[in-house]
């Protein structure tokens, strides 16, 4: 989903009619990224290496990578979690215990960020409430986009990158429509290579 001057848009994995996979190069002209939903900051890890391997000279002005659990799960959960090796990147910022559905309310309050923060990129990769209900998965993106879109820059191109499974339940999701009410427009897909 995208929003600003330049159009960009939305990543779901799986089939997506593009050949092309999804890398750290969609995210070259970001500086503030905001991630949604980390589990063990795997991904958030990935991207700060990629980043530094690949755009040495063009560090991220600030990556806020966010889980819903708390960090004592986060730990219990993932034994051999990122949780360290994230801490050691400068301009980074973790916060746990958040609900995507409710940001104002969950990050901003307590961080050295502005709550009007704006960000070139949100990231949220494979929602799930923890149920196969498709009308409770529905209601978290429907939500988490309305929650986020207010945080996504409007003076420039800003993107909000969502992966998920490309088939049933998860297609039924209504993920574009969500988004579109929200404010946001589907401008591509592609596929999420996990390696």
């Amino acid at each position: 989903m995208g929003r600003g001057k330049k159009k960009k848009g939305m990543k779901p994995g799986g089939n997506s009619g593009s050949k092309k996979a999804f890398t750290i190069h969609d995210l070259k002209d970001c500086k503030t990224v905001l991630i949604l939903g980390e589990g063990d900051l795997s991904f958030t890890h990935a991207m700060l290496t990629q980043r530094q391997r690949v755009y040495p000279r063009e560090p991220f002005k600030l990556v806020l990578a966010s889980t819903y659990d708390s960090h004592g799960t986060v730990k219990q959960k993932y034994p051999t979690n990122y949780v360290e090796k994230v801490k050691q990147y400068k301009n980074v910022i973790m916060k746990h215990n958040v609900d995507a559905t409710m940001l104002s309310q969950c990050i901003f309050p307590e961080l050295p960020v502005d709550k009007h923060q704006k960000f070139d990129a949100i990231i949220f990769n494979y929602p799930h409430t923890g149920e196969q209900r498709t009308h409770l998965n529905r209601n978290l993106l429907r939500d988490v986009f309305a929650s986020a879109a207010f945080y996504l820059k409007t003076s420039q191109a800003s993107h909000f990158f969502l992966t998920m499974k490309n088939f049933a339940p998860y297609i039924h999701w209504n993920h574009v429509e969500s988004a579109t009410t929200a404010g946001l427009e589907c401008v591509y897909k592609k596929k999420f290579s996990e390696k």
